[in-house]
């Protein structure tokens, strides 16, 4: 409600970014004050958020980034509270005035026709914001009101809380609005969606990845001259197999394409109604609409959280066919069928995204602390086994956690082994080649460093760490995009939304740290390091990668951490069944559905004739 929403119909004739920025009275335009979305001739409607109209006295609006011809056909800006600010018809198009290399100016029936002549063409105009009334009694009634639901409902679960019986009732409405999404959004209104889509299409009728840089999948490579099939990771693989199962249903290839995502989902859900013990390792699942937006279209990120919190249930639920394997005593067929199925489930994690690798390093230090702290093996007697080469001391464990590295490493060869058949073994080379010779100018690997894409190479460029940190805002995107940001990071809450999401995060961690040392002694000190040492890490790494390759401040990066902090709950699970961490975690709930409902749901561009097909059907 105190933020002004851009609506913009307008047509290019090539691919550029339209920005607008915004000025007090007698103040000056910058950066920091400003708005960007990408425009291509492919689409007409777009939408963004400014800031509070009651600052705001002058636009300036930067139609293109260079030489173009834009036509203009309306910009309407409105808020909750004002009138409505418009630019349709002649006359009000003839408010915005050229300033700055623009050739001419022309408007007809069509709208305001603009050549822009140059680097950065300008348009200005002056606006006097009305206000109506004010929305402080309507934003008061919506807080009561929510703490009002709040109050009702933690009184109603806490009767029999202490199951963890609210998380499949929880994860039941996220898979809701999930699917909510999946259905009313446009097509291409998700981060990189349009890319994501090309690649998993390819595999609905083929099964081995294609050859780098062929002419049959051209169409796949992105304005860097990436193409997601030159990876190794498998979303788009089983995307794509997923899609082609449903492709009898009459349902369109983006929705089957979405809807992958939604059964991935659908699979957490049912281990949390079969497993009590999972229930509170799917907690943090439900503590950032971010993790939920990433399961509502086509993306990299939903199959390799969801193999993380697969892998989790397997190691930590001793029930699992994991622990059932490593620690009990079954028949031979049995061990060696159960290796195979457990050696292909985390071979798949060599396959995932690669800021998800952070989760390997995570694991293999768990089982070492595990070994040495927690178990009942004897290490000392398998040592001095190896030491006198007298094997028959080596405990079970050893030998079947063997047999799943063993299946692991096998998966990889073989795909190794494919790609090198297709690729050869200069793949490195040919994706530079590829990257040469199909992206866009300013993004190619041998243009010159300062004629590059504003954000890559940065400490090529000059800047330094403090300046990418502080001068290009990464610490807030960053953290503002782990906690609801929708579309291409254009759809995000209030500053005051994410300043509460912080305060009660910080007093979340501080509670779990403090439970944690002095009800878990040592080892739940030892396993609190753990996990924060991997979290620290993953930040410094997204960093670095942010600083020398491309300035990316997207929070999905980090969600391998909410995996991590999982396996910290599990072990404190008898210290955290109280009031209090029920409270936060409902508190964060209810603020993650606020803004996944009132941010994501309803500020996303929709595609109403699909939804009322889905509804239909």
């Amino acid at each position: 409600m105190n933020k002004a929403l851009v609506q913009v119909e307008l047509h290019v004739d090539s691919n550029e970014i339209f920005k607008i920025y915004w000025a007090g009275e007698n103040k000056p335009f910058s950066e920091k004050r400003s708005k960007r979305i990408r425009i291509s001739p492919r689409r007409q409607s777009y939408e963004m958020y400014l800031t509070d109209l009651k600052n705001v006295k002058n636009l300036r609006i930067d139609p293109a980034t260079r030489d173009s011809k834009i036509i203009i056909k309306n910009l309407s800006i409105t808020q909750v509270g004002y009138d409505l600010i418009r630019f349709g018809n002649p006359d009000e198009l003839k408010r915005l005035v050229p300033v700055h290399n623009i050739q001419r100016a022309e408007i007809d029936q069509d709208g305001l026709t603009i050549f822009a002549k140059g680097v950065d063409p300008q348009l200005r105009v002056s606006i006097s914001p009305h206000k109506k009334y004010s929305v402080c009694a309507v934003e008061m009634a919506k807080l009561f009101a929510l703490i009002f639901f709040i109050t009702l409902f933690v009184g109603a679960v806490t009767k029999n809380i202490h199951s963890f019986n609210y998380v499949p009732y929880f994860m039941v409405m996220v898979l809701t609005l999930v699917f909510l999404m999946v259905a009313i959004s446009q097509y291409n209104s998700h981060p990189d969606e349009l890319v994501h889509i090309k690649a998993a299409d390819y595999y609905q009728d083929q099964w081995l990845p294609p050859e780098i840089c062929s002419p049959e999948i051209a169409h796949t490579y992105s304005r860097y001259g990436y193409s997601r099939l030159d990876t190794n990771e498998i979303s788009y693989f089983f995307a794509g197999k997923f899609s082609k199962l449903l492709s009898f249903l009459s349902l369109g290839e983006i929705f089957r394409l979405r809807l992958f995502a939604v059964f991935l989902f659908s699979i957490l859900l049912v281990l949390t109604i079969r497993s009590v013990e999972y229930r509170l390792i799917a907690i943090p699942l439900l503590l950032s609409p971010q993790i939920w937006y990433v399961f509502s279209y086509i993306n990299n990120d939903a199959m390799s959280l969801f193999l993380l919190f697969l892998v989790s249930y397997q190691v930590l639920i001793k029930k699992s066919l994991m622990n059932t394997y490593l620690f009990r005593e079954t028949r031979t067929w049995q061990l060696i069928i159960s290796g195979i199925m457990l050696g292909i489930l985390f071979s798949m994690l060599l396959f995932v995204k690669k800021n998800y690798y952070i989760f390997m390093v995570f694991l293999f230090s768990y089982y070492l602390f595990n070994l040495f702290y927690c178990s009942n093996i004897n290490l000392k007697s398998i040592f001095a086994g190896i030491y006198s080469f007298s094997l028959r001391n080596i405990h079970p464990f050893f030998w079947r956690m063997g047999f799943i590295l063993f299946i692991v490493g096998i998966v990889f060869c073989l795909r190794y082994s494919v790609d090198v058949y297709i690729n050869g073994f200069d793949r490195s080379k040919k994706i530079m080649e590829c990257a040469e010779k199909m992206a866009r100018p300013h993004f190619k690997p041998s243009t010159d460093i300062h004629e590059k894409y504003y954000g890559l190479a940065l400490r090529e460029k000059g800047f330094s760490l403090k300046q990418a940190f502080e001068n290009y805002n990464w610490g807030i995107k960053t953290f503002v995009s782990s906690f609801g940001v929708y579309g291409y990071t254009s759809i995000f809450s209030s500053l005051s939304h994410y300043e509460m999401i912080k305060i009660i995060g910080i007093f979340f961690i501080l509670f779990l740290i403090y439970t944690t040392i002095t009800k878990m002694g040592f080892k739940g000190l030892m396993l609190l390091c753990m996990v924060f040492a991997c979290s620290i890490l993953l930040i410094g790494l997204s960093l670095w990668h942010s600083w020398t390759v491309d300035f990316q401040a997207q929070g999905r990066y980090l969600l391998p951490i909410f995996a991590m902090f999982a396996f910290l709950l599990f072990h404190s699970q008898n210290r955290l069944d109280n009031e209090i961490f029920h409270t936060f975690v409902m508190v964060m709930f209810f603020i993650s559905l606020y803004s996944f409902i009132f941010t994501g749901l309803i500020k996303i561009p929709k595609n109403y004739s699909l939804y009322l097909a889905h509804i239909v059907f």
